[in-house]
């Protein structure tokens, strides 16, 4: 979470947040607009990037073992430091 400004009042404190950070709150607490913002957020800023190859998606999404697809891949770190 970003900067958080606390308001003391005569009644009680109030809290500040960013938009991005109440949506996020919203979004956890099950609230279905803020999760397809969120979602839409995220994929924005990671738009281009993947988390693994598309080889390896493609294995896992065929049903493969993930982890043995992970072992036995290119880019794996265990595979890299066997060689």
């Amino acid at each position: 979470m970003g900067d958080v400004q606390t308001l003391r009042t005569a009644g009680e404190d109030l809290v500040v947040l960013s938009r991005r950070d109440y949506e996020a709150l919203l979004a956890r607490a099950g609230d279905p607009t803020s999760e397809e913002t969120m979602t839409c957020r995220i994929v924005a800023e990671n738009q281009g990037r993947t988390a693994l190859p598309a080889e390896v998606m493609d294995r896992i999404l065929d049903g493969e073992n993930r982890i043995k697809v992970m072992m036995t891949t290119a880019s794996s770190p265990r595979r890299r430091l066997r060689a």
